[in-house]
């Protein structure tokens, strides 16, 4: 039997989403974002906070990023709208035969990958007010796989004499506003980055120690992103601080950015304790529960005189996560466990389409990252992971997938990363010729931001 990308599509991100283990931005002082940072830091870093600290202004990887918080820009009543962003490049040289199982599942041959690309549009309206918009652009679905070939986005372009031009896509990343209720408890409304774990909101490349984030967070336990409120909040005791997150939200769906197709909110929670001395420790755990539904538009009938749509999937999904964040002279170590069940809904219809019926099901997985920073701007980093996928009927031949990763990234710049990674990943499959099958593959990354 000839096996084609798509049938496993789980894997299709395997090779590069593997490579992961992530750090979110660190404290330390002012001068590291103009600077090369410190031995204790990863990344470009973010200002301390101070001991009775507002609800920042922006995220802390924009912060990390280097943009100024300009609610304490003295002297200034006016604040313009602040662009800036990050982008990376990524080699991919994978050590498998180009007529193995992997070839058709995973990238078979070297390449350079353009990754993200993202840009921030930020406003401080007042002292208490401002708005925040990400957009990533991106090359999709440009060179996507369809059957047995793949998606050319080549059109004519009138401006250059009708020559062919590659359009691509916009992702909405985030898009909110936010308002300072007290010092230590902020509203925000609008599309935001779900509230979980070390990755999920300090995404930018420029921010981690390695190349992306891992695989268990690439699956998307808890909602990459909700559309709606949260009320979030820092407050610190002498060496003791208390982060809280509070979500009200569609939860996940097919069109959850827009619309809720059930009556259903979806709520969440985050809770991470501090402890600051000359070591830095951070222990977090997250909720989310939600009901995640796709069904048909609504349409009237005549006939009976009422309006009504079909439900075609519904099911109430809740994950649980817990994190552990570590820098001590100069060791990092970053862990996470998450996971989640999906149980669905009675009645014919509710568990999907196809020709089987998709059961009650559970996933979940981990990672543990441990670094050391040695002088010059190195960091060498190892990584270990695993990740249990769901036994649905879809997904018979993967039951789990473990990799190991060592890499070293280099800070050529504040704000240039270069980083090299190898991978070493095997799949637990029914299947002798998947579950023997090795994938390595090296992978090198340039990011910056701007």
């Amino acid at each position: 039997m000839k096996a084609h990308r798509p049938t496993f599509v789980r894997l299709v991100p395997l090779a590069l989403a593997l490579v992961a283990g992530t750090a979110h931005a660190q404290d330390a002082t002012p001068a590291a974002a103009v600077a090369p940072a410190p031995v204790a830091q990863p990344a470009p870093v973010a200002p301390p906070a101070p001991a009775a600290p507002a609800a920042p202004a922006v995220p802390a990887d924009l912060s990390t990023l280097g943009l100024q918080d300009e609610s304490q820009a003295s002297g200034s009543e006016e604040h313009p709208l602040q662009l800036y962003g990050f982008a990376d490049v990524t080699y991919y040289l994978p050590f498998f035969a180009k007529d193995s199982f992997l070839a058709a599942q995973i990238p078979e041959r070297n390449q350079f990958v353009m990754g993200n690309f993202n840009l921030y549009l930020a406003k401080q309206i007042s002292d208490r007010l401002r708005a925040l918009g990400e957009v990533r652009f991106m090359y999709t679905p440009n060179g996507q796989i369809t059957g047995s070939g793949y998606t050319s986005t080549s059109v004519d372009d009138p401006a250059n004499l009708y020559r062919p031009v590659n359009w691509g896509g916009i992702a909405i990343e985030r898009l909110h506003v936010e308002y300072d209720l007290l010092s230590n408890l902020t509203l925000r409304a609008g599309e935001f980055l779900t509230p979980y774990g070390i990755w999920n909101v300090d995404h930018g490349t420029p921010t981690l120690i390695s190349i992306r984030a891992p695989y268990v967070i690439g699956e998307a336990i808890f909602p990459v992103h909700q559309a709606g409120l949260e009320v979030f909040g820092r407050t610190f005791f002498s060496e003791l601080g208390l982060e809280y997150h509070l979500t009200l939200s569609n939860g996940r769906g097919p069109i959850s950015d827009t619309r809720d197709l059930d009556d259903n909110k979806a709520v969440g929670a985050r809770v991470v304790l501090e402890w600051r001395r000359s070591f830095d420790v951070k222990l977090g755990a997250s909720y989310y529960r939600g009901l995640y539904t796709n069904r048909t538009p609504t349409s009237f009938d005549v006939m009976t005189g009422k309006a009504s749509s079909t439900i075609l999937e519904q099911y109430t999904e809740q994950a649980l996560g817990g994190d552990l964040s570590v820098d001590a002279a100069g060791v990092v170590f970053r862990g996470e466990i998450l996971g989640s069940e999906h149980r669905y809904a009675d009645g014919a219809g509710n568990r999907g389409g196809g020709p089987s019926f998709t059961p009650d099901n559970r996933r979940w997985g981990w990672y543990g990252l441990l670094g050391y920073h040695l002088p010059y701007g190195l960091m060498p980093f190892g990584i270990a992971q695993y990740y249990k996928w769901p036994e649905t009927p879809g997904n018979t031949l993967n039951r789990s997938v473990t990799a190991y990763q060592a890499g070293v990234n280099y800070r050529l710049h504040p704000g240039v990363i270069l980083k090299a990674e190898y991978t070493y990943a095997l799949i637990d499959s029914p299947i002798a010729l998947i579950r023997d099958t090795g994938m390595s593959a090296v992978e090198m990354q340039i990011s910056w931001v701007f």
